[in-house]
């Protein structure tokens, strides 16, 4: 495992966190960059769970509408026992915290309000000399510790959590993270923006699936609105009938003075019954369809489905180029 996830907000639901206690929307009043992004106004806890690591690259974009001495974001924790946390102290100034530790640096750095910024933190949980606490705010690096890392009751983490209390709000946008496993993504995120690139007609081989309009015409009509609109319009299928395609073009957005680092297929869906079966997502590569390994699907609510990677090309191994996103195709197929 490398890259852990990659998000912007761009499909415009909460469907990228596992959590969510209090109110946190999509908004797009003041991006940073792209469209859109995750916004709280007060007593918010958002968080996201993955494989239990020890070390982690995460990177987000973050802007503040004022600050509490409780704010976390994030806080790194383990079924109830938190490991660690970048705070403020009254001042405004960047601190990195560690539970039975204590204040691991506090920096120099002072926050503004209302200002967007690029977060960098790399973490390392591990007794002195080995632990590591690294901090970069929009590239220059803020709080650089070396010592323990490890509180006393820890030995990994699963989730990251954002918490924002009563006080002011909170803005947040392309988040990524990174372990330290495998060849690729395996240190720094460094700075990205998220895109959303949706359908805009069908593919080249359209039709194996249905719309909710009860034909197999123009199915892209079902699944291009952004939030999804659940049952209302849709595409689907029988999932015990496996091998079964639908494909969609995707919409030719402007990269002018971006370099195009990943490309994934997105999409929400969900299960009316209790089968084994399961979801292929994938793009035209060069020998044909580029399929991901089948995904789960939750029965009854749409969840987020995400196929692979692809840092190049799949129909010439290549860079990615404005040209190639302009003729892209994204695939769903019913697996076993």
């Amino acid at each position: 495992m490398t890259r852990i996830f990659t998000d912007g907000a761009e499909m415009r639901d909460m469907s990228f966190w596992s959590a969510i206690q209090g109110n946190i929307i999509v908004d797009s009043i003041s991006p940073a960059i792209s469209p859109y992004y995750y916004y709280s106004d007060g007593s918010t806890n958002a968080y996201k769970i993955f494989t239990a690591i020890s070390e982690v690259y995460l990177r987000f974009r973050i802007k503040f509408g004022g600050f509490d001495p409780n704010i976390r974001f994030p806080r790194l924790s383990s079924a109830g026992t938190v490991v660690a946390w970048l705070t403020t102290d009254a001042a405004f100034r960047l601190q990195a915290v560690a539970t039975t530790i204590g204040v691991l640096e506090l920096s120099a750095f002072v926050i503004n309000l209302n200002q967007w910024y690029l977060f960098e933190w790399w973490y390392k949980m591990d007794d002195a000399p080995n632990g590591r606490c690294q901090v970069l705010v929009d590239g220059t690096s803020v709080i650089n510790y070396t010592g323990d890392t490890k509180p006393a009751a820890g030995v990994s983490f699963d989730n990251i959590h954002f918490y924002l209390p009563w006080i002011g709000n909170l803005s947040l946008d392309d988040l990524a993270m990174n372990d330290t496993a495998g060849a690729v993504d395996n240190s720094w995120c460094g700075d990205g923006v998220v895109i959303g690139v949706p359908p805009d007609e069908d593919g080249t081989s359209p039709g194996n699936w249905t719309g909710s309009d009860a034909d197999s015409t123009d199915n892209w009509l079902m699944v291009d609105e952004y939030p999804s609109d659940g049952d209302t319009t849709y595409v689907y299928h029988d999932a015990t009938v496996t091998g079964h395609q639908e494909q969609f073009h995707v919409t030719s957005p402007s990269m002018t003075g971006k370099t195009i680092l990943r490309v994934w297929p997105e999409v929400r869906a969900r299960k009316t019954g209790a089968v084994a079966n399961t979801l292929k997502l994938g793009l035209l590569g060069s020998a044909g369809d580029d399929m991901s390994a089948g995904r789960v699907v939750s029965i009854g609510s749409y969840t987020r489905i995400v196929g692979n990677d692809y840092k190049a090309n799949p129909a010439d191994a290549g860079t990615w180029l404005e040209a190639d996103i302009n003729a892209q195709e994204i695939i769903i197929e019913t697996a076993a």
